[in-house]
């Protein structure tokens, strides 16, 4: 009777234990899909919130309209390049603050996540936990920098890098296209058209 009941306890004790370790493996694989997936959300949420929607608001959208809702009151908005390092230069060191310091931050346990991640609409805040799994990150730019192990959120210079980068971009494009419409609207040709009239 002792024999059995030996065994019956031994049997029952290496299948707790084999599930334990089941479990435990399950939870590991469950937490590597679950930073998997909130990765590559947080990824495609920077690609394009941050880099098409934000810089591109304000590097180029907001300095180019701003001045023409405003009646260009103010000498700084009747300069392009002077009305574009104002307006910019605030967005995009508020831009830059909420969507890279603020989840760097959140990461390292510094802040709440939920409030570092607040403007990441698709990223649970538990993601912030991410920063030391190894998982296969797809990177930022749709997959062109920081491919590799390691997620995104744990990455706060490259997320830098990329902002830079895009704000770089955008300020470019509006400075191109400030050239160019000055030259097909602005004031050299509308004296040039005068003097070839009055002539």
């Amino acid at each position: 009777m002792a024999a059995r009941t030996f065994a019956f306890f031994s049997i029952l004790a290496i299948l707790s234990l084999t599930l334990a370790g089941t479990v435990v493996a399950q939870e590991e694989e469950s937490r590597d899909i679950f930073c998997k997936r909130q990765d590559d959300v947080f990824a495609q949420d920077f690609d394009g919130l941050v880099f098409l929607v934000a810089l591109g608001l304000f590097c180029f959208l907001v300095p180019w309209l701003l001045p023409m809702l405003l009646g260009y009151r103010g000498w700084w908005l009747t300069r392009p390049l002077a009305r574009w390092a104002a307006i910019a230069s605030v967005g995009t060191l508020a831009a830059a603050i909420a969507f890279v310091v603020l989840p760097a931050l959140a990461a390292r346990g510094m802040i709440p996540p939920a409030l570092g991640l607040a403007l990441y609409p698709g990223v649970s805040p538990e993601y912030a936990g991410c920063g030391t799994a190894e998982i296969e990150s797809r990177g930022l730019l749709w997959g062109l920098v920081g491919r590799g192990r390691a997620a995104v959120i744990a990455g706060p210079v490259r997320m830098l890098l990329v902002f830079v980068a895009g704000a770089a971009t955008w300020s470019l494009l509006y400075w191109l296209v400030s050239v160019l419409w000055l030259r097909w609207r602005g004031l050299p040709r509308q004296v040039g058209a005068a003097l070839k009239g009055g002539s």
